[in-house]
């Protein structure tokens, strides 16, 4: 009994361990792998291009600024203080100041004219010294024309040295020069009279067309300078009416855009309205900053709504809608 049960013992624990070596002791299932088609090289570049292939938007849309059509800038041509302003012509008991209509030729500044005034009559004083110069320079002149005339006449007879025949000579000679040099000093007193007349002109500042002020910068007591680096005194529009909206374009989409293209656009000071224009040109110097280049574009618009100037506007060019540029086909391009 004791040999059966002991017999028993070893049979269970010989199938506890084959059971527990199996179960610990098999192979591991293969990982899968995905296989997939490799494409070749260019037949994957095509499917890509056609892919990306795309149609060209049928509207650009970027942000401009109105403008006024003419806009001049009005600045000093001599250094001086301001000692008046003009008269508002709506009311002459107001000054010039913005939004006020002026005429070509209006008076817009005075500049202090004390010291040209004083140059003007230096200037004619010098003039009327020189010509009194060359009067006396052509008596003279005629006197010594009469000695030389004399001295020729004596000279046959010998009635006369040869000395002094020579020195007639040389002073008529000298009398005609000096009256060319008197001449040209008139002359040269003249242009400096003029110069100083014309100096004495720019102390009146004028507008130079007729227009709206935009912007005026100087005031009564105010020095100026007629230097280019100053900016102007006052900044006139000609006609608020006739308007323009210059706008930025990329250089990727200004081939797209030329005179006449029709423009819509807004401004957020008129909101629900929407205004209408056409391209009047393209400026071909374009604008570079930190790798982007743009062009500029001038829309032409009817200011009937009677916009302010300056203000932003959001354009929308409304371009022909065109297809991409069709993908290079490199498979063909191999087999040919």
């Amino acid at each position: 009994m004791k040999t059966i049960l002991a017999i028993l013992s070893v049979v269970g624990l010989l199938g506890f361990g084959a059971t527990y070596y199996v179960s610990h002791t098999a192979v591991e299932a293969a990982p899968s792998v995905a296989v997939a088609k490799v494409e070749q090289p260019r037949r994957a570049a095509k499917a890509s291009k056609k892919a990306d292939r795309r149609a060209r938007p049928d509207s650009i849309v970027v942000t401009g600024t109105v403008k006024p059509e003419e806009v001049v800038e009005v600045g000093a041509q001599v250094n001086g203080m301001i000692v008046a302003v003009g008269s508002d012509a709506a009311d002459p008991s107001k000054p010039l100041d913005q939004g006020s209509i002026v005429r070509k030729g209006a008076v817009l500044a005075q500049i202090d004219p004390t010291i040209y005034k004083a140059q003007v009559d230096f200037a004619e004083a010098s003039l009327t010294k020189a010509r009194a110069d060359l009067q006396q320079l052509l008596t003279r002149c005629g006197q010594m024309k009469q000695e030389w005339q004399r001295a020729q006449s004596l000279l046959p007879q010998k009635a006369i040295a040869n000395t002094d025949y020579d020195l007639a000579d040389a002073n008529c000679k000298v009398a005609v020069e000096n009256v060319g040099s008197g001449r040209a000093t008139v002359q040269q007193c003249e242009a400096s009279l003029q110069v100083a007349k014309t100096y004495l002109s720019y102390t009146v500042i004028t507008s130079p067309i007729d227009g709206v002020i935009l912007d005026r910068r100087v005031n009564v007591g105010q020095i100026v300078c007629a230097t280019f680096n100053v900016p102007g005194l006052f900044l006139v529009a000609k006609d608020l009416r006739r308007t323009q909206v210059w706008a930025s374009v990329d250089e990727a989409d200004i081939g797209q855009i030329h005179p006449g293209l029709p423009v819509q656009f807004t401004i957020d000071a008129y909101p629900g309205e929407v205004f209408a224009g056409k391209v009047s040109h393209i400026r071909l110097n374009p604008v570079t900053t930190q790798d982007r280049t743009t062009y500029t574009v001038i829309v032409a618009t009817d200011n009937s709504r009677d916009m302010l100037p300056y203000l932003t506007a959001k354009l929308r060019f409304d371009v022909p809608k065109t297809p991409g540029p069709k993908a290079l086909d490199l498979d063909n391009v191999a087999e040919r």
